[in-house]
């Protein structure tokens, strides 16, 4: 629906980081323009989401730390002009 309108966007996740590096728990901290469907977008592409992780003696320390994602939604130049009104 955004594309069809023209529309761009930018949201924050707060997420969870488990020891192999993906992420749970995301919730939306910030998303523009609301309603949009943004938000809803990048909770569901959380799931292929992959963060580094820091080891010690061979343990991830990482795991369940606190991350920000940002993510901005931007229009490409090849995407499908909106319809005509």
């Amino acid at each position: 629906e955004a594309l069809n309108r023209g529309l761009e966007g930018r949201v924050v996740l707060d997420c969870v980081v488990q020891a192999d590096g993906s992420v749970k728990d995301c919730v939306i901290l910030e998303e523009d323009p609301k309603g949009a469907g943004f938000g809803e977008s990048a909770l569901k592409m959380s799931a292929r989401f992959r963060m580094k992780m820091v080891t010690k003696d061979g343990q991830a320390v990482t795991a369940g730390a606190k991350v920000k994602v940002p993510l901005r939604f931007t229009q490409q130049d090849d995407a499908p002009a909106p319809p005509a009104p």
